[in-house]
């Protein structure tokens, strides 16, 4: 799904800027989007907003951003993906990777926790993130922050297009469970005073096998 390649043009005047000028100038790509910011305060960057009211990106694994750096010196490029909320609730996805001068490469930024997502939301005890549970609200995305995160310095770049791409795969809630986080299991596993390495539950499953039939029957 392209959310901006540019190519058709922008109305530069729907761009919320930070401490920064933007303009459309041809790329490598035909056509991309030229963002000079300054260094004097911590967040130099623009906003970038649907036609709509928001992006429903549900169904995505990632949102890539094609950059390059045009100025003379190394920047910290940064994507924020954000969804309705304060900024202690923390419903966003943020990403920032360093370019070198002349460097075009692709910023990428998970939107989906797993590969896949349950059909129903759950929440596992003790796990970080289950499947299913996003890192930020994907039905509900309100805009793009692209920014230099702490400058010292002037720098350039331009973005060549932004799109969510990959496919999350939908499993049904009742085929999920039982379901078992084998590095949960590994880290809570015993230590084997033998060798000092913990008995993963694959080691511990054939040590039981092994005592069951080690053990005396009854006659």
């Amino acid at each position: 799904m392209v959310l901006f390649d540019f190519q058709k043009g922008l109305k530069l005047e729907d761009v919320d800027a930070q401490e920064a000028k933007v303009d459309l100038v041809k790329s490598g790509t035909g056509q991309g989007l030229r963002i000079a910011t300054g260094h004097h305060i911590e967040r130099p960057g623009i906003t970038l907003k649907p036609a709509g009211d928001r992006w429903d990106l549900r169904g995505y694994r990632y949102m890539k951003m094609e950059v390059t750096n045009t100025g003379s010196n190394q920047v910290a490029v940064g994507l924020r993906i954000q969804s309705p909320g304060s900024e202690e609730s923390k419903n966003w996805v943020e990403v920032v990777e360093p370019f070198n001068p002349g460097e075009t490469q692709t910023l990428t930024a998970e939107l989906a926790v797993k590969s896949l997502m349950v059909s129903t939301p759950v929440e596992i005890v003790g796990m970080r993130a289950a499947p299913g549970l996003m890192k930020v609200d994907l039905s509900n995305i309100i805009k793009l922050i692209i920014f230099v995160p702490r400058p010292d310095q002037d720098h350039e770049l331009i973005i060549n297009s932004i799109s969510a791409e990959g496919e999350v795969e939908k499993i049904d809630a009742d085929a999920f469970f039982p379901f078992t986080d084998a590095r949960s299991l590994a880290r809570e596993a015993p230590i084997c005073k033998a060798t000092g390495f913990r008995m993963t539950p694959a080691t511990l499953n054939l040590l039981n096998r092994f005592n069951a039939r080690s053990l005396p029957t009854k006659s």
